[in-house]
């Protein structure tokens, strides 16, 4: 796709939309997926379970199309100083279900990885490390 952003890693939102051919961002979540060099551990959790749980895709349809999609990226994984910061901090921003996204962009912005998301709710939970897709 002509003009689809370049980002170093997703979250689930688009790393689902990029895996259901039926999705309606697909045609621009599957090239910035594509383009990822680096996958952010926890993403690979939240997508499993979106793929299941919501999707219905078949467990070994997801364990395929993840294990084929990591194997292909270099694999980044929060440190313990991250949950160190989520406790720290995530009353004072008010984290709740998203604390999952917390851990997320805070992997990425310490590894220096652009994220891109469709997820607007991440905006204030970082910089310049997201990447809004939509």
């Amino acid at each position: 796709m002509i003009g689809a952003p370049e980002a170093e890693a997703v979250d689930a939102s688009v790393l689902v939309a990029a895996h259901v051919r039926t999705h309606e961002h697909r045609a621009l979540a599957a090239p910035v997926a594509a383009g990822a060099t680096h996958v952010i551990a926890p993403v690979i959790a939240e997508t499993w379970s979106v793929l299941r749980r919501h999707i219905r895709l078949p467990a070994s349809e997801v364990e395929i199309a993840l294990r084929g999609y990591v194997g292909a990226r270099t694999l980044v994984m929060p440190d313990a100083t991250v949950y160190d910061e989520l406790l720290l901090r995530g009353a004072s921003i008010g984290l709740a279900g998203n604390v999952h996204d917390f851990v997320i962009v805070e992997t990425a912005r310490r590894a220096g990885l652009s994220l891109a998301t469709f997820d607007m709710g991440m905006r204030h939970l970082a910089t310049s490390t997201v990447v809004p897709l939509a």
